[in-house]
């Protein structure tokens, strides 16, 4: 950690020790130094780990406070699609289900109006499938999922959320398939929080 002087003014610096924080599994401290780190909080991958830590350990709560902060990024940071729907899923989590659904209803529309200014952006598309997904829209989830894979058929989290899809709509076998195709694509990728 002394190799890191100051990370308070050196972006490349600080997400580098946030890395190696969350790769030594020390996620206290690596939260602890996003809280304390300006340059961090500003920083939309850095908060997307941090929020995705903090859902992984059950703080539902602070997920939601940094969930809130990546969407004041703006739409400029390429992480804050990602914030449309880790905000919802963290106040579903923290027990909020009534609000967590109209802010998924939000952020699909808010998704759908961004796929089409920037349908070469797939996560967006990807997000939108989450949301619809968590709403119980299993037939635009699977529109959305379809189009994702015969657009990029060797992508891991598409499959992934295909699997998620396919489970929703009882289809273990074809849900099985898209998992393995998954790991055979990146072994390391986690699944989507729901």
């Amino acid at each position: 950690e002394d190799r890191f002087p100051d990370v308070q003014t050196n972006d490349s610096l600080a997400l580098m020790k946030l890395g190696l924080l969350l790769q030594l599994e020390r996620v206290s401290d690596a939260v602890a130094l996003v809280e304390s780190t300006e340059v961090l909080q500003k920083d939309g991958h850095a908060l997307v780990m941090v929020i995705s830590v903090c859902l992984e350990k059950h703080d539902y709560e602070k997920a939601l406070l940094y969930a809130e902060k990546l969407l004041t990024l703006g739409e400029e940071v390429p992480e804050y699609y990602a914030g449309l729907y880790l905000k919802p899923l963290a106040m579903k989590h923290a027990g909020k289900a009534g609000l967590a659904k109209d802010e998924f209803q939000y952020s699909a529309e808010l998704l759908a109006a961004y796929s089409v200014k920037t349908p070469q952006q797939l996560d967006i598309s990807l997000y939108r499938a989450l949301c619809e997904l968590q709403l119980g829209n299993l037939h635009e989830a699977r529109q959305l999922i379809d189009y994702l894979l015969a657009v990029q058929k060797d992508v891991a989290p598409f499959h992934l959320v295909a699997s998620l899809i396919c489970e929703a709509e009882g289809k273990t076998v074809d849900a099985q398939r898209h998992r393995e195709i998954a790991r055979q694509l990146d072994p390391a990728m986690p699944e989507p929080m729901l």
